[in-house]
């Protein structure tokens, strides 16, 4: 039987929340959903599939293909070539994060969507899947092939960041756990996509959480830890806000 992920008082404080349980994004069927929303719209359009002499079905990294770019962890070409480079990138990192042992089935929100449901307490979403995806596609092709050289690159790091990851999440350290997540964006090629990806959607996340507040229901909240520390999060925005946050 699956052990719950948080403390007692998290649990406590989910079994108050009366009428409502919301999430940063569409929270069922993680593994589907993202397979499902990356259509035509993210495919490379098929005039950019033949730009490298001797290499017609596969898209150049560095003008390379990813299989070389990283032999151990060999990926279907027929299925990824017609994709853009950040889709690439996603659907890799993903699958390396569930060899490190992160199954998106078992994640926290998955574990409060269940018991939601059982709980037959209606569950809402901040914001879909196809919001974060298409942040994503607005990125310069630069960037989206600097994203998937980058992701292949540094593959066999990413056991180590989640390591220290969860430490920090586990012991409650808001200074480590901003310090490692900002070293994500620390190009300056990334900046952008930083402000669209995280803090503009802190903005938009706090404002539905103040709407929220502004009602007379008590409502679960359950968002991503990138969006609740340090400066600019959904946290300290509402504290901005002169709302009370306090941590359980």
């Amino acid at each position: 039987m699956r052990q719950p992920p948080l403390p007692v008082l998290s649990q406590s404080a989910r079994q108050a929340a009366g009428r409502r349980h919301d999430q940063d994004v569409e929270p069922r069927h993680p593994r589907s959903a993202g397979k499902a929303r990356i259509d035509e719209r993210h495919r490379v359009p098929q005039a950019l599939l033949h730009r490298v002499p001797g290499e017609p079905e596969r898209i150049p990294v560095d003008r390379r293909p990813a299989q070389q770019a990283h032999p151990r962890r060999p990926m279907p070409l027929a299925m990824l070539a017609p994709q853009k480079p950040w889709v690439v990138a996603v659907t890799f990192l993903a699958k390396e994060l569930e060899r490190n042992g992160l199954d998106p089935e078992h994640g926290i929100d998955r574990h409060f969507v269940d018991a939601a449901d059982a709980a037959s307490k209606p569950i809402k979403s901040l914001e879909t899947l196809e919001d974060q995806l298409g942040i994503f596609d607005k990125m310069p092709d630069a960037t989206q092939e600097l994203f998937l050289r980058e992701a292949l690159e540094e593959a066999d790091l990413v056991g180590k960041q989640i390591a220290e990851l969860t430490d920090a999440w586990k012991r409650g350290d808001e200074a480590a756990l901003g310090k490692l997540l900002a070293t994500s964006y620390e190009k300056a090629e990334y900046k952008t996509l930083q402000k669209q990806l995280i803090f503009d959607r802190n903005v938009r996340m706090a404002k539905a959480v103040e709407g929220m507040l502004a009602g007379a229901d008590d409502v679960f909240v359950v968002v991503g830890v990138a969006h609740l520390v340090g400066e600019g999060g959904v946290v300290d925005l509402l504290r901005k806000a002169k709302h009370p946050v306090d941590r359980l």
